[in-house]
């Protein structure tokens, strides 16, 4: 099944719909990603960086939105360990891979 498909059910049954990618960081690796494409060589070193800090300001927002007690369902791809940078947080996080 589709995510967007799961995403719209849990919508219809009154589930909130979050952002969580930051932007700008989102957009910087976009941008290595289209000149790599392009034949220009990708600074791996700087992609991994990247990735590292968009799990950053995704476990942020996750923070930042989901009140205690309440549960999450987090769709990312599978480069991404947005659940080291949520055992960071102060806050308790726990998660389940599917």
């Amino acid at each position: 099944i589709p995510a967007y498909l799961i995403i719209y059910d849990l919508q219809q049954a009154g589930a909130k719909v979050y952002g969580t990618e930051d932007a700008k960081l989102l957009l910087e690796e976009y941008a290595i990603w289209t000149q790599a494409v392009t034949g220009a060589k990708a600074d791996s070193e700087n992609l991994k960086e990247l990735l590292e800090a968009r799990d950053r300001a995704i476990a942020k927002r996750i923070d930042e939105v989901l009140s205690e007690g309440r549960q999450g369902i987090l769709f990312i791809g599978k480069a991404h360990d947005v659940v080291r940078e949520l055992e960071k947080l102060p806050s308790k996080f726990s998660a389940a891979y599917l």
